[in-house]
């Protein structure tokens, strides 16, 4: 016996690759989305949306949390073991992605208690091929892959329209973002962060008093980039030399430059 489960991160391209599966007739047992607790707000509504239209397929979103939010992890939690016990973990950083292993740790437990084989569908496009047999190689006897999007010849941007075409739009964000993920990530392109700091005040707050939290307990990375506060990334975008460079990215963009 063989579980087949969704992995849903509610982003275009898992929202495409659920929905593409659905219209395959491809089995479905479980769609598993872990929630950390710092989302766009138009990603808690866009999961309402894809539930709605789960409704006839007799299908639901299956929501995964921790015990703690990403931001009580951040500021309050004390570590059990490592360099920095008794401190909380503060920003994720390249070299220590620990809210990606937070969130396999809660997925794998969940699998775990399935006590059988699974198939996981990943959304991969074509635009990731080099991800995906990375993944591959990592198959067991009792955990297998498939990446349904590649299968089908999908690119990121043909997931974006597949989905545009069903009624998702994510409130508008992918106008302003390329990759929706949470709010606070500190992965995200110069792009976001400009979204962030001069579209979305509410949630900048946040993170900035996020980073203040993390300072008062003198923690040591307390940055929300690793070599850039939000103070840094503020005056940054106050500069000429940042809205030149924009400038001169927007006008490769609007040619069609695939240099960039």
């Amino acid at each position: 016996m063989e579980v087949h489960i969704v992995s849903f991160s509610g982003g275009k391209d898992s929202t495409a690759m659920l929905f593409k599966l659905i219209e395959q007739g491809e089995k479905i047992d479980y769609i598993l989305f872990v929630d950390l607790g710092a989302e766009y707000p138009e990603m808690y509504k866009h999961i309402e949306q894809v539930n709605q239209k789960l409704k006839k397929y007799n299908l639901r979103v299956t929501v995964l949390k921790p015990k703690y939010t990403l931001f009580e992890y951040m500021t309050v939690y004390k570590k059990k073991r490592g360099k920095y016990v008794g401190l909380p973990y503060a920003f994720p950083s390249l070299t220590y992605r620990w809210c990606s292993a937070l969130k396999r740790d809660i997925i794998n437990r969940f699998k775990a208690q399935l006590k059988v084989a699974t198939v996981d569908y990943i959304g991969y496009t074509v635009d990731e091929i080099k991800r995906a047999r990375k993944l591959k190689q990592k198959e067991t006897m009792t955990r297998k892959y498939r990446f349904p999007l590649i299968e089908l010849g999908m690119t990121e941007k043909d997931a974006l329209k597949y989905c545009y075409s069903l009624g998702f739009d994510w409130g508008g964000l992918y106008e302003h973002l390329d990759r929706v993920s949470c709010f606070m990530c500190p992965f995200q392109n110069s792009k976001g962060l400009k979204y962030l700091v001069t579209q979305r005040p509410e949630l900048w707050g946040k993170i900035k008093q996020l980073e203040s939290s993390i300072k008062e307990k003198g923690i040591k990375y307390w940055k929300f980039k690793p070599n850039k506060s939000c103070e840094d990334i503020e005056s940054m975008m106050r500069s000429d030399k940042y809205h030149s460079a924009q400038k001169t990215l927007l006008e490769y963009y609007d040619r069609g430059d695939r240099r960039w």
